[in-house]
């Protein structure tokens, strides 16, 4: 009898004879106990560091035991991905390709919309794990720096939007974690656009917008289309809007109320079509519990936005910290705790001081993801996405501009180093100014010379997302292993292709 193989020899569907992986049962990384899902993603990770193709591995196998070399194809038998390595070590041919693993290409694709009519034309111009949403129209231009509405965005004939919602929106389709996420990066980077490019996703009112996944994403089924996403009532708060002028105790709570009841009138006005009944009084903080109430009782979900929240706060502890942590974030987190808010995020700029974060409650509830890799690049611009700017809007090595214009401004940030990979993260602000810039210079030839802001942020590696200890939770695989760590790739050109609107 021939004794077990220590070995899977494991080919690739869609891909030539070139690749194949081999584990040895035992070695280090590869234990018994390895399951087929985990297995999978070490595949993903040594053909993406030895293969320059665009072939992706995907994320179900199935049993072949045949010597076969290439033109592999699907068999009857699929493999469970709970199976464990242990289980493949009898009955194995020795020269055979014993598993096969579907590849896919990667390539973004736009989630279907309702109402297409009411949007331009969208083509997408990719560069590695970039894209950029180039719209139709007679002239083409990119967003304005008070341009922070992403449903307004996605209206504006010729606009060139570099595409944020394909590394955002995994992170938040997962089942609630009943923790609110929190997201800190200098001013400047697109942290507004961000909060709305997730409540214009997850709005009941359901806008039409432009969204974009890939297969390896694994969006779940009943959310890769809007209408079934958009299910939420969005409370919006920015801290921007709460103004401590005083230093009375009585005028800072007059403050915080003020602000609740503005947060809460905001709210109904927004939603009275789907609410009914008479608007309830809003005054003072009864304004926010009324429209809490209200949506809980109605059966809608709550995704709670709140934008600059370090606005008030700044570089140190100031009294009114305490006052808004009584009058605001504590009604915020009992109602996360209770169910009432289903899922939100806290954005803010970075000025080196975290307001709350002392305060154990508040690290309870929250989870910081600012110096994380699951949203490392969902504020400010990547090299690729620059690059893909570039060829979108027409504009002739704006990569190079910005690297010219970043080397005397790379601002100091304590982004944790994972594993020594870092990559710089260019100010969106900047850059679109720089692009605006060059665009109107090809048409009177005036020189441009600008300065770009750019921090270093950690980029995902295996260990990092495949670990118990990731941001969000071992639920929530929602980037591929070192997908941001293949955006530092060049290329000598990025590809394009069209999607109708009506996609």
């Amino acid at each position: 009898m021939e004794p077990p193989l220590n070995f899977l020899r494991c080919g690739l569907i869609g891909h030539d004879d070139s690749y194949f992986f081999m584990p040895f049962f035992g070695d280090e990384g590869f234990p018994p106990t390895m399951t087929i899902a985990e297995l999978l993603r070490s595949m993903d990770k040594d053909h993406t560091q030895n293969c320059g193709c665009a072939i992706r591995v995907g994320r179900e196998a199935w049993f072949l035991n045949r010597r076969q070399q290439d033109n592999f194809q699907i068999t009857p038998y699929p493999v469970p991905s709970e199976r464990t390595l242990a289980e493949f070590d009898v009955g194995l041919d020795p020269i055979a390709f014993h598993l096969v693993v579907r590849g896919h290409s990667v390539g973004r694709c736009l989630l279907g919309i309702d109402h297409p009519d009411a949007l331009p034309q969208c083509q997408v111009v990719e560069q590695n794990d970039a894209a950029v949403f180039k719209l139709a129209g007679p002239k083409l231009s990119v967003p304005e720096n008070e341009c922070s509405d992403y449903m307004k965005m996605c209206r504006t004939k010729g606009l060139v939007i570099v595409d944020k919602t394909r590394f955002v929106l995994p992170q938040f389709n997962q089942p609630t974690h009943k923790r609110l996420a929190v997201l800190r990066r200098p001013a400047g980077f697109g942290k507004t656009t961000l909060l709305s490019i997730l409540t214009t996703y997850f709005d009941v009112l359901c806008p039409p917008a432009f969204y974009s996944f890939m297969e390896c994403d694994r969006v779940p089924a009943h959310l890769n289309y809007p209408n079934a996403a958009a299910g939420m009532m969005i409370i919006h708060m920015d801290f921007a809007d709460l103004h401590f002028n005083s230093t009375s105790l009585d005028d800072m709570y007059d403050e915080c109320d003020r602000f609740m009841a503005a947060v809460g009138a905001e709210f109904f006005s927004r939603y009275t079509n789907f609410l009914g009944g008479d608007v309830p009084d809003v005054s003072h903080r009864r304004g926010y519990f009324a429209a809490i109430a209200r949506a809980y009782n109605a059966g809608y979900e709550v995704f709670l936005a709140i934008d600059n929240y370090t606005a008030p706060f700044k570089h140190c502890f100031t009294p009114w910290e305490s006052i808004a942590r009584a009058r605001i974030i504590s009604l915020i987190l009992q109602d996360l705790a209770r169910g009432r808010i289903h899922r939100g995020i806290m954005i803010g700029t970075d000025f080196g001081y975290s307001p709350f974060a002392a305060w154990d409650h508040f690290a309870e509830l929250t989870i910081d993801l600012t110096h994380g890799s699951e949203l490392a690049t969902a504020c400010g611009l990547t090299g690729d996405e620059v690059l893909a700017l570039g060829v979108a809007a027409g504009i002739d090595d704006l990569l190079g501009d910005v690297h010219s214009a970043a080397a005397s401004r790379i601002l100091t940030t304590p982004a944790i180093n994972i594993a020594g990979h870092t990559q710089p993260l260019f100010s969106t602000r900047d850059v679109l100014a720089l692009a605006r810039r060059r665009m109107e210079s090809q048409l009177d030839q005036r020189s441009v010379a600008m300065n770009v802001a750019v921090v270093n942020i950690p980029v995902r590696v295996q260990n990092a997302m495949d670990s118990d200890d990731s941001d969000l939770g071992d639920s929530d695989h929602a980037l591929v292993d070192d997908e941001i760590k293949q955006s530092l790739k060049s290329t000598d050109e990025a590809c394009t292709y069209t999607f109708p609107a009506l996609t």
